[in-house]
């Protein structure tokens, strides 16, 4: 998980460009994903529960509104993957939850590390990690399903053997080999999600109260509105460079 504007999966930049946000909110809701509401109240709960942790309200309490923002743009996400997934008839386990968890505390090389981390540059509570990575495991779980039947090539291999690490120099290509098609895999099946997303999103309407900004489907983000003319649009899908996984 080392690249995720979806690191703020926030972790998903999905591209679509031309996409955005509709008005059609009602009282009460925070913003509308296709049928699915998200409300004030999930919003303002979901705040609340990361500024109590100290280091998210270092990094965000003086900037309430660009917080609560990156809040609601995180639920949206969320949203966005599990109708996805429901679509697909993809779902995740706890098992596969457990391990993206471990793996990222192995990474940061302990627990205290990865919550740091996640509050300081990223402004998720420790107690919102889960969620975050939930969302994560489903993205490569989307992406799994769509490119479970792709062949790689040994010339697909050679790519990813002549960008391996300093540490790996030694390796021949042969026995590099086994990582090589791990990490051609995990490519291809993070940009097999990040397409498939990209035009899940375009064909949604994305609803967002004016209160708390407008969506920008460009970066699956809810933004600061700055002309307050807020318009309905069903873009066109387009291809998006998918979140690091």
């Amino acid at each position: 998980m080392s690249r995720t504007p979806w690191r703020r999966l926030a972790a998903l930049a999905l591209v679509a460009p031309l996409l955005v946000t509709g008005c059609q909110t009602r009282v009460g809701v925070a913003a509308l994903v296709g049928s699915a509401r998200i409300t004030e109240t999930q919003l303002q709960d979901a705040t609340a529960d990361g500024l109590r942790a100290p280091a998210v309200r270092k990094v965000a309490g003086g900037q309430p509104a660009l917080y609560r923002q990156a809040v609601l743009s995180r639920l949206i996400q969320h949203e966005l993957l599990t109708g996805a997934g429901r679509k697909l008839g993809v779902r995740t386990t706890e098992g596969a939850l457990q391990k993206a968890m471990s793996e990222l505390v192995a990474q940061y090389q302990g627990k205290a590390q990865l919550e740091q981390n996640y509050a300081q540059n990223l402004a998720i509570a420790p107690d919102q990690i889960e969620g975050a990575v939930r969302d994560l495991v489903m993205f490569r779980a989307i992406g799994a399903t769509l490119s479970e039947n792709l062949t790689f090539s040994d010339a697909d291999l050679k790519q990813a053997f002549d960008q391996r690490s300093a540490d790996q120099a030694s390796l021949t290509f042969e026995q590099y080999k086994p990582t090589a098609l791990e990490q051609v895999k995990q490519r291809a099946a993070s940009a097999a999600a990040s397409k498939y997303l990209a035009s899940y999103v375009g064909k949604l309407k994305v609803s967002v109260n004016p209160r708390y900004g407008r969506f920008n489907a460009s970066s699956v983000s809810v933004v600061p509105e700055t002309d307050k003319l807020v318009r309905d649009s069903t873009a066109a899908p387009a291809q998006s460079p998918a979140p690091g996984s």
